[in-house]
Parts: C-alpha cells; structure tokens; sequence
C-alpha cells in the first residue's frame, strides 16, 4: 500500500527542489538564428544517425536471413520441378 501522506523524506526532496529551482539565475545568453538552427540541424543529424544505425544493424541481417530462405524454398522447388 503507497502512503498518500508526505513522509520527511519528500518533503526534505521537495524542500531541495524548490530551493534550486527558485534560486536560479538568468545566463544572460543569446543564441542567433544561425546558432539556433545549426544546434537544431545537428541534434536532427544525431538522431537520424542512431536510427539509421539501429535499422542497419537489425534490418540487415534479418532481410539475408529472409533471402536465405526464400532463395532454400525455389532450390527446392527447382528440385521438385525436374
């Protein structure tokens, strides 16, 4: 059963929170329309790359397995014919 009640534990946790939360100060920084959308373009780059990565990686060898298999089947097939 989840105790609904606040334990001193997260209200300490809370406590920090807040405390971080509201003391933070402005950077006082720009980013420009170029920086802005270089940063943009290579975070869009970085995520292309891993599922291009991911789908070489898995794809792949289960579209040679497949291939495999299906060029066994006509073998025999091709067998069965003559």
């Amino acid at each position: 059963m989840r105790p609904t009640h606040l334990t001193p534990t997260h209200t300490v946790n809370l406590g920090l929170f807040l405390m971080f939360f509201l003391s933070a100060t402005p950077a006082h920084a720009y980013i420009g329309p170029g920086l802005g959308v270089g940063g943009t373009i290579v975070v869009l780059v970085v995520i292309l790359s891993l599922i291009l990565a991911f789908y070489a990686i898995v794809w792949f060898p289960i579209k040679r397995r497949l291939k495999a298999k299906s060029e066994a089947k006509q073998a025999q097939v091709d067998q069965a014919d003559s």
